[in-house]
């Protein structure tokens, strides 16, 4: 893709007002990392005691031993200036999946549809939605399935440009949040609309000018960070992000890219959202309010690992790039270090770094808490317990490569296409997928985790017979062309 647009910073927390804009060019951006430690740590300084000032000098015992022992008085040491923020909220893991570990799959028919393809996504811990979408301008259908018992609750018919845009699952609301077109292409309209997770009932819908809404979410370097209770509900538009009252849709506060001079990046106004700070291309909103902060950082922030890390804006690019602490007080850049690659759950930050070392660091300092070795110029995946090292996507390389496993049981390697990851981790099983070809189908692979041999398969993709399997939503669903264009959906379990 082409790079878009990325305005020239003085530094990452430099002081900002609403008057002055400067002008950034966009780098583009990719999900490949790694690091080099920077260890922060106090200074503890010590001052002697000084003896009684009136005793005089002559009082003094010529011995060498005093009679008065000298006391020392530490200073107390200062709290750091510079404080990585915790990351609010909670990790989820997406590629954490329940299957029976010999492979013994059971389907259930979810539903026939006219549809193309089919997208899950979480909706809570006891329903996940489906929309089934067929070919442009035909309507989607949202599918509300109980997770329990694999039924459908629920469904509704979606516009054409319909999708789900914030669950319980992705944001504090308790509503699904769904995102629909109404207008024409000369006045482009949207409509959001809250309905009940278990009934589908419609609560309240507002619509906003623009051909899109969207709820800001977090946006992590791996995995899903579920946003906290106290995170406001923004959604953004093409140019501008407007906070929202949650009961009414009602906007309190917008503010626009225009105002920052910060324009449109692959289609549209970069916009995050990190606890109560909005980003807008970097310059830090109070999310509250709409009122700047008065600092910016040039990139965005990524929740990582329990904390506020931030990393440049790029894409589709194989060159080193920096990871960072952030303090979300005063955009302070506590520390930073050069990475080729990141990994990273709840609390462990794996990198590679930029001279090919394989890190475990500490998320709040930069420091390194364990040296695994060199491990060369290789990207990192990170499911359940299982750590997968493979070959970063290059125009050199012909699509297939050598992988490492590092399992709780055992590390050991295999060949897998450059583009495979652990799509999931069922238990302890690393779960793979090859790729589709003229000679053979894709197949979804569970590894052994001591040994690395497959344990069991199925068919993962058959191009030919539209045959499609997406672990996405902590599930595996099956989808397969039907004539008349309907498609079969299943889930295995």
């Amino acid at each position: 893709m082409s790079d878009g647009e990325r305005p020239v910073d003085e530094g990452s927390s430099a002081a900002e007002t609403q008057t002055t804009r400067t002008d950034r060019r966009w780098l583009p951006w990719t999900v490949v990392g790694g690091v080099t430690a920077v260890a922060v740590a106090a200074a503890f300084v010590v001052v002697p005691g000084l003896l009684d000032a009136d005793a005089p000098a002559e009082a003094l015992p010529p011995s060498p031993v005093a009679t008065t022992t000298p006391t020392e008085t530490p200073t107390p040491t200062p709290a750091p200036s510079c404080i990585v923020s915790p990351a609010s909220g909670s990790w989820h893991d997406p590629r954490a999946i329940d299957l029976p570990a010999s492979g013994e799959l059971t389907t259930t028919l979810v539903t026939e549809a006219a549809a193309e393809y089919v997208s899950p996504h979480g909706v809570d811990d006891e329903r996940l939605a489906l929309i089934a979408q067929g070919p442009w301008p035909e309507p989607a259908t949202l599918y509300v399935v109980d997770r329990a018992t694999r039924a459908v609750a629920w469904d509704r018919e979606l516009a054409s440009s319909g999708y789900l845009a914030g669950t319980p699952e992705t944001m504090p609301i308790d509503d699904i949040l769904i995102s629909e077109f109404v207008g024409t292409d000369d006045v482009p309209e949207t409509r959001l609309t809250a309905v009940s997770p278990r009934t589908g009932e419609v609560r309240v819908e507002r619509t906003f000018a623009g051909d899109t809404v969207a709820v800001i979410r977090p946006w992590p370097a791996a995995g899903d960070w579920r946003p906290g209770a106290d995170w406001p509900l923004v959604v953004s538009t093409r140019d501008a992000a407007m906070g929202l009252d949650p009961s009414t849709l009602e906007p309190r506060w917008t503010v626009t890219g225009e105002e920052y001079g910060v324009g449109w990046f692959e289609g549209g106004v970069p916009f995050d959202l990190t606890g109560d700070v909005l980003f807008v291309g970097g310059h830090a909103v109070d999310a509250g309010s709409g009122q700047s902060l008065g600092w910016r950082i040039e990139g965005r922030p990524v929740p990582t690992a329990g904390h506020v890390l931030w990393t440049p804006i790029i894409y589709d690019s194989v060159d080193p790039y920096d990871l960072a602490g952030l303090d979300l007080r005063t955009g302070e850049t506590c520390w930073s270090t050069e990475v080729l690659s990141v990994a990273s759950d709840a609390s462990r930050l794996f990198v590679v770094t930029s001279a090919g070392q394989l890190l475990l660091l500490d998320p709040a300092t930069g420091e390194v808490l364990e040296d695994r070795g060199e491990v060369g110029d290789v990207r990192l995946e990170l499911a359940g317990d299982v750590l997968m090292l493979a070959p970063r996507l290059s125009p050199d390389l012909d699509g297939a490569g050598t992988s490492t496993l590092i399992t709780p049981e055992g590390t050991w390697t295999t060949e897998l296409p450059t583009s495979a990851g652990p799509l999931a981790a069922s238990g302890s099983q690393p779960l793979v997928r090859t790729g589709d070809s003229v000679e053979a189908p894709g197949r979804l692979l569970a590894l052994d985790p001591a040994t690395g041999e497959e344990a069991w398969s199925i068919i993962a993709s058959r191009t030919a017979e539209g045959v499609f399997v997406d672990t996405a939503a902590g599930v595996l669903v099956r989808t397969q062309k039907l004539p008349e264009g309907r498609l079969r959906i299943e889930l295995l379990h």
